[in-house]
């Protein structure tokens, strides 16, 4: 298990370290407890809260092999302002119905050391189960995502970052060129000018993530802003990030311009699109196949951003490529 990487605190919240680890046995399931609590216990959280996260993460582990021999979890931590705690989630293959309780997408699941648990199943596509641990109780996230490493690899060079601006809230991805660790050293770079970029719009912080990138090998970057007071999304991208606006019955994708930031540009353009209280934005790197269909998984949308993306992430990952998803909902 790496280290755990303590971030400064910043205007802002951003995906931080996480481990996947397989569930194949019983001793696997006992194993990703202990990770889990080691995970813990770097964050300093109390006794009581260490001995939470490992109840929670084998219990997780547990319900999974009972379901599936190719089931995840994915251990991360989480951070909101200067508290610090630990998130679960529980990826299961497509399997026979009931994929986890009963038939359905509101799925029970008991997991009583969890702060906070969510789960979708649905005959044939699978389950996610969702954790989190927090040291105090914490807000849920109008926006969570998830990376992962191509295989060979033990760091992403994709990384997403969220941040709120009077009202209006804003969401960055960021897939550095190639992988390993130099991709990873342009999208953390992306992350640090994002938060720290004017109070403005999605074109004035791409622009500034886009000067504060020369000295890395570059990447491509889309800053997406939810302003539901205006029924409006303002979005920005330079490259091939996706972006698509999903509402209960379609997609619209939204637009980026040819480029690379800290290198090759064209001039930045921001685009508008309608915000509803239905509407959900999901942005990924080209990790992902965009021919995701959210119709296949009835009542999805009903569910957390972390469930959404989880359920992506796990469905369209292309294996290829570093992968980023993240889900935002203006109705949080």
């Amino acid at each position: 298990m790496p280290a755990v990487s303590h971030s400064p605190d910043a205007a802002g919240h951003v995906g931080e370290d996480q481990w996947w680890l397989p569930v194949a046995d019983p001793a696997g399931v006992a194993a990703i407890g202990q990770a889990a609590a080691s995970v813990a216990s770097a964050l300093r959280m109390p006794e009581a809260k260490v001995a939470a996260v490992a109840e929670t993460a084998a219990a997780l582990s547990a319900l999974l092999l009972r379901r599936t021999s190719s089931g995840w979890v994915l251990i991360r931590t989480l951070r909101s302002g200067l508290e610090w705690g630990v998130g679960l989630v529980g990826l299961e293959s497509a399997g026979d119905p009931p994929a986890i309780g009963q038939p359905g997408h509101d799925v029970g699941v008991d997991l009583p050391g969890a702060s906070a648990v969510d789960a979708y199943a649905w005959p044939g596509v699978g389950a996610v189960v969702t954790a989190s641990v927090w040291a105090i109780e914490a807000p849920a996230p109008w926006a969570d995502g998830l990376t992962s490493p191509i295989p060979g690899e033990e760091v992403s060079g994709d990384r997403w970052a969220v941040r709120e601006l009077d009202g209006r809230r804003q969401v960055m991805l960021c897939d550095g060129l190639g992988h390993g660790s130099a991709a990873a050293a342009a999208s953390r770079a992306a992350i640090d000018a994002f938060l720290v970029a004017p109070v403005s719009g999605p074109r004035a912080a791409v622009d500034h993530i886009h000067k504060s990138l020369a000295s890395t090998r570059g990447g491509v970057v889309a800053v997406a802003e939810l302003n539901p007071r205006r029924g409006l999304v303002r979005y920005s991208g330079i490259g091939n990030i996706a972006g698509w606006v999903v509402d209960p019955e379609s997609r619209h994708g939204m637009v980026s311009v040819p480029g690379i930031v800290g290198h090759q540009r064209r001039d930045i353009r921001e685009f508008e699109y309608p915000l509803t209280p239905e509407t959900t934005v999901v942005m990924h790197s080209d990790g992902l196949d965009d021919t995701w269909d959210l119709a296949r998984y009835p009542g999805l949308l009903a569910h957390s951003p972390l469930v959404v993306a989880a359920t992506l992430l796990r469905d369209a990952r292309t294996g290829r490529d570093d992968a980023c998803v993240v889900v935002a909902h203006p109705n949080i």
